[in-house]
């Protein structure tokens, strides 16, 4: 199944992959016997992102979920669909357009400490989307503005990324995303490899920002608890192809695919909500 049916009108679409294909060359196929040859990583995506939503990407390694948030991002491009965001196509886009849609919808990196360059203090950090984007305003007050909101003193601004630690890192590229005061923000494994403790404070402030900011969240993860802790959908990838897609107290307690089936058997306590 490569479609996610929602039951909500249509204008409350807020961003959309329309049946989206990606594949990509197989290195050194070029010379070979044959010709060129081609590996299709997504199959004909249809996902909408309603306004205010939060949803989950789930699926084991290789399915395809980093491929889908580039897509809709506007990284890579799409092999056949569209992608469109306020019902206006993202790709092929100008500058201009593409400079639009990026204020709207930005991205958490899986990695942040790789993604901060280490010689530029954390105001400059979190600054950079403003001046890349040509954003508007007293860029210091959205700067200030934006790390009180991730939970942040006020004196980290001035130091380097080597001098916190990973959590706050984290919350520095929180941070960064959320600068532009987007409309969607897209988190690729947000809490992967923090410890307990910080897991639960990264949860709390993107948790924080949809309940007061009203943020739409697309959140790719392999971490099951905490999809149940923030999003009210679900959709499972597997080998590239949506496999199942619901309401996420429905999907865990009644799944009906195989790959959510293995998912869920792998983390025996989940602590599915009522």
């Amino acid at each position: 199944m490569g479609t996610m049916t929602t039951t909500e009108s249509q204008s409350s679409v807020f961003a959309q992959l329309d049946q989206v294909s990606r594949r990509y060359r197989i290195p050194g196929s070029l010379f070979r016997r044959g010709g060129e040859r081609w590996r299709t990583v997504l199959h004909d995506i249809s996902m909408p992102i309603d306004a205010g939503a939060t949803i989950a990407l789930v699926g084991s390694s290789g399915a395809g979920k980093t491929t889908v948030a580039r897509c809709l991002l506007a990284l890579d491009p799409v092999d056949e669909g569209s992608v469109s965001c306020q019902g206006r196509p993202v790709l092929p886009g100008s500058v201009r357009q593409l400079r639009w849609f990026r204020q709207l919808v930005q991205y958490v990196p899986q990695d942040p400490a790789s993604s901060l360059d280490p010689r530029r203090p954390v105001r400059q950090l979190v600054a950079e989307p403003l001046r890349r984007l040509g954003v508007d305003g007293n860029h210091a007050e959205l700067v200030a503005d934006a790390l009180e909101q991730v939970g942040l003193d006020p004196a980290l601004a001035a130091r380097r990324p080597g001098e916190i630690s990973g959590g706050q890192a984290q919350r520095v590229a929180i941070a960064r995303a959320i600068v532009t005061r987007p409309r969607l923000l897209i988190a690729d494994e947000p809490v992967s490899g923090l410890d307990l403790p910080l897991r639960r404070q990264i949860l709390e402030v993107l948790a924080r920002l949809h309940a007061e900011q009203g943020t739409a969240l697309l959140l790719v993860s392999h971490d099951l608890a905490a999809v149940v802790h923030l999003c009210q959908r679900v959709i499972v990838l597997d080998q590239g192809r949506i496999a199942e897609a619901g309401p996420t107290t429905q999907l865990f307690s009644q799944p009906e695919h195989p790959a959510t089936r293995r998912l869920l058997a792998a983390v025996p306590r989940l602590p599915v909500p009522a």
